[in-house]
């Protein structure tokens, strides 16, 4: 099923053991990390300040916090911090100390998306790094971990969808662990259309790095996997999809997608769980899309912007939380490599340049730290051309009436009813990216050969556009 934001559809419902779990309550804002109901809100600073290659350059680009005319609502999932990180596996508890380590991941990898709109990030009780790591032996406990925060995260963002969305376009973002989340709850949203159809109508995008395992998609497919109708952005305009990637130095192995490298191997009893999860196989998955544009074979980094406590050389007199990085590197996609995807990433500067560089003192080829950072300005560029570019076909009718489908939703053939007083013409049907799939003239639709996911119909009329949408599920 695909949505305008970013999109799934799946047979697997989560199951009862997931309603065991009680979430945190949402409704106290003791329990987010941003949030406007908060008295002090987590402070967000997107600024960043340009250096360039002399590091005497410096330019500052200023942004209000939260921008007055937000383009959409950012939604974020931190990534695991390293608070309780050693043995057992466990779910960490949620006090201050595991707080304040949530509230710097969120600002160290998210807080320059605050140039876009506002952010809401929950605290959720997140699966310790020992989690990640254990035995086949110990798969129910692995499952149920993640089951939890999971739950947690998802009923953050049911709370956030009834209280704080207001219609507006959301943009799912996260790092690591957040981005394993994240993949669950669209997972989760996918499986149950008819509940959650209009959360996932709201998904303009999903932003997933450094996530161990990767959404990968079926040999040759942009779906399955991971997910099952959820594709990955292909084109810069594309919507309702995923740009999910790793980072890997240029030239070295990449080992972190195929077990044993994967941190995660494949867990039947996740996907029991309704969890459906899966290792990277280079023998049933891949990854055909480019979601962040270096399908050539070397691309210019457009800017990497990097906190700026982790910047030394240059970073003096700069007042913002970011300095930004331009003609530094350069990267590309490694596919096709049989045994692995990743954005692969190389410093292409001369020898002049003095800025400091995080891939020569990075200790591991896998730039997991750094997934966010490197392309951060690909991603704002990248993410602005898919709000400039994004359909008109889901803005309200300019006559006030809609189009009514029977049966809505269908399993394939619907017929089509104009309001009192309206012949029914030709009917456009177009998917969630704007494409126009089909035509009618008859006032009936027929999507058996189209696949499962969110319809929008158009009717031209003498007095104006009537429109409407149809939910296309087989189940």
């Amino acid at each position: 099923m695909k949505f305008n934001f970013i999109i799934l559809v799946c047979g697997i419902v989560w199951t009862n053991i997931a309603a065991q779990i009680v979430p945190l309550d949402y409704a106290n804002a003791a329990n987010w990390s941003a949030h406007p109901m908060k008295l002090f809100d987590l402070e967000i600073r997107p600024s960043f300040t340009r250096i360039g290659a002399d590091t005497s350059q410096k330019m500052t680009f200023n942004f209000a916090y939260p921008p007055a005319n937000a383009e959409a609502d950012i939604f974020v999932i931190s990534p695991t911090t390293l608070i309780n990180a050693g043995s057992p596996a466990r779910t960490v508890a949620l006090n201050f100390t595991q707080k304040s380590a949530i509230n710097l991941a969120v600002q160290l990898n998210f807080s320059y998306l605050g140039q876009i709109g506002r952010i809401y990030a929950p605290y959720y009780r997140q699966a310790n790094l020992a989690t990640f790591s254990l035995p086949a032996s110990e798969q129910e406990l692995q499952a149920a971990i993640f089951d939890t925060a999971a739950t947690d995260a998802f009923a953050a963002f049911k709370y956030y969808m009834q209280h704080d969305n207001g219609g507006r376009r959301v943009i799912l973002a996260g790092h690591s662990q957040g981005a394993l989340v994240a993949a669950m709850m669209l997972r989760k949203m996918e499986s149950d259309p008819g509940q959650y159809g209009s959360f996932l109508d709201k998904i303009f995008v999903s932003v997933l790095a450094g996530m161990e395992g990767g959404a990968y998609a079926e040999k040759n497919e942009l779906t399955g996997g991971w997910l099952e109708s959820i594709p990955f952005c292909e084109h810069a305009t594309d919507t309702a999809c995923l740009m999910a990637w790793q980072t890997v130095k240029e030239g070295l192995p990449f080992n972190s997608n195929f077990p044993p490298g994967n941190l995660v191997s494949y867990n039947p009893k996740m996907e029991e769980k309704g969890l459906l999860f899966s290792a990277f196989n280079p023998i049933v998955h891949d990854q055909w899309g480019d979601p962040l544009g270096f399908s050539e074979i070397q691309k210019p980094v457009e800017r990497a912007i990097f906190p700026k406590i982790y910047i030394a050389t240059g970073a003096s007199g700069v007042t913002t939380d970011w300095v930004a990085y331009e003609g530094m590197y350069d990267a590309r996609i490694t596919h096709p490599n049989p045994l692995a995807y990743a954005v692969s990433v190389e410093n292409t500067s001369p020898a002049s340049d003095q800025r400091h560089d995080p891939i020569a003192t990075a200790v591991f080829a896998d730039l997991h730290l750094y997934d966010m950072y490197f392309v951060a300005g690909d991603v704002l560029r990248l993410v602005r051309q898919k709000l400039d570019g994004a359909s008109q076909v889901k803005t309200p009718s300019s006559t006030g009436f809609s189009l009514k489908i029977i049966p809505n939703p269908t399993d394939g053939m619907a017929k089509i009813e104009a309001p009192e007083g309206v012949e029914v013409g030709e009917i456009q049907v177009f998917d969630t990216f704007g494409r126009l799939v089909l035509v009618s003239k008859n006032g009936e639709i027929d999507l058996t050969n189209y696949p499962e996911g969110m319809y929008f119909l158009n009717m031209k009329t003498g007095k104006g556009l009537i429109s409407g949408k149809v939910l296309f599920s087989m189940e």
